[in-house]
């Protein structure tokens, strides 16, 4: 046989099917595969339980430790509260606080209410007398006058530094005239006044020297300022220096205080200069091509 004989075309009378035998066939497979019964079935909703229903269950452990913890806190708050006798006794007692060292570390408290002013000098001075503080100096100051007639707003300085008398030993007192950065009344000349800072050592410098806490508050004090506001060693001035008087006395150390400026701008350049350098090493150097 040929294989036109074994295979006969589809399109003649032997090789097509009448549409009844398909239908036959069609219906045949269709009951095969359950098909029909996907049809005549209805779909069928689940419900899903409400969140009320749903329980949540614990490790036994962690309900232990919660109720312990409930136990603890419902202990605590049973208990009655401690006595202020109680308390107190256990309270540690208060650190001491030499009156030096309060002045000294509170440097922030130097820094003004108001905007700095160009200061480019600092005049020393010492108060002639045997105590005082800035509230006796103030009374004395207010009935001065000016060049002009008018009456002085009040304490000439920017700071006070006591010496135990009517002041702590060693304590540093700003006025007004810092807090509202106001031009001094105490150089004798308007230049120095107005970008003068004006400071002043209770005691009698001409007959005895400052006491050693005044001395090591002045010299902190002077070099902080002389660092924040970028005042050369050369402009700690004293008063004596611009007027012809006797302040600040001559046994004011004057020397101890400019040398500790001197010391302190050093080691700011020092500082400042590693700074430099370390940024610089950070820079990658340029490629030459």
């Amino acid at each position: 046989m040929t294989p036109a004989h074994r295979y006969p075309d589809r399109h003649s009378a032997r090789g097509r099917r009448s549409p009844a035998r398909r239908l036959l066939l069609a219906l045949a497979s269709l009951a095969s595969c359950g098909v029909l019964g996907c049809w005549t079935a209805r779909p069928t909703v689940v419900a899903t339980p409400e969140f009320s229903s749903v329980q949540v269950r614990l490790d036994p452990r962690a309900t232990a430790e919660l109720a312990a913890s409930r136990e603890r806190v419902a202990a605590r708050r049973a208990e009655p509260p401690a006595s202020p006798t109680a308390v107190a006794r256990v309270a540690p007692p208060a650190a001491a606080i030499s009156p030096v060292s309060t002045p000294l570390a509170a440097e922030d408290s130097w820094k003004p209410f108001a905007p700095p002013r160009d200061w480019r000098y600092i005049v020393l001075h010492h108060s002639g007398t045997e105590g005082g503080s800035v509230e006796s100096i103030d009374a004395v100051h207010r009935q001065r006058t000016d060049e002009r007639g008018q009456p002085w707003l009040g304490i000439g300085y920017h700071f006070v530094v006591g010496n135990g008398e009517e002041m702590t030993d060693g304590e540093i007192a700003s006025t007004f005239r810092w807090h509202e950065q106001l031009p001094g009344a105490h150089a004798g000349d308007s230049a120095h006044n107005a970008r003068g800072i004006g400071v002043c050592v209770i005691g009698d410098c001409d007959a005895a020297p400052p006491t050693p806490r005044q001395t090591a508050a002045l010299k902190r004090l002077v070099a902080t300022l002389a660092e924040r506001y970028q005042i050369s060693p050369a402009a700690i001035v004293p008063h004596s220096e611009l007027k012809a008087t006797a302040c600040p006395g001559r046994h004011f150390p004057l020397e101890e205080i400019v040398a500790a400026a001197t010391v302190r701008e050093s080691q700011v350049r020092t500082v400042r200069a590693d700074a430099g350098w370390a940024f610089l090493s950070f820079i990658p150097p340029r490629e030459s091509y």
